[in-house]
């Protein structure tokens, strides 16, 4: 619940897998903490323009725009669902 709540609170975080003993469950992870309150738009968030945001780099990552480095993926449904 604690990313929910950093949601909800209006600080902000990102996600990483670092500490992460097995990165294998960073994706269950971030579905526990989706089922548990944190709004799927700031998942996206913390694992996107906000990361970037706090290392000062939004103006070369963190958004697919023009001129800007881009590691992107395409799903078939919602990038949160465990099936996908």
């Amino acid at each position: 619940t604690n990313a929910g709540r950093l949601a909800a609170a209006g600080i902000p975080f990102a996600l990483t897998t670092a500490g992460l003993r097995n990165k294998a469950d960073f994706w269950a992870n971030l579905r526990k903490a989706i089922e548990n309150g944190l709004p799927e738009q700031r998942a996206l968030e913390a694992l996107t323009t906000i990361p970037a945001r706090l290392i000062r780099a939004e103006d070369m990552v963190g958004t697919l725009q023009k001129g800007r480095v881009a590691n992107f993926i395409i799903t078939s449904g919602n990038l949160f669902n465990a099936d996908n």
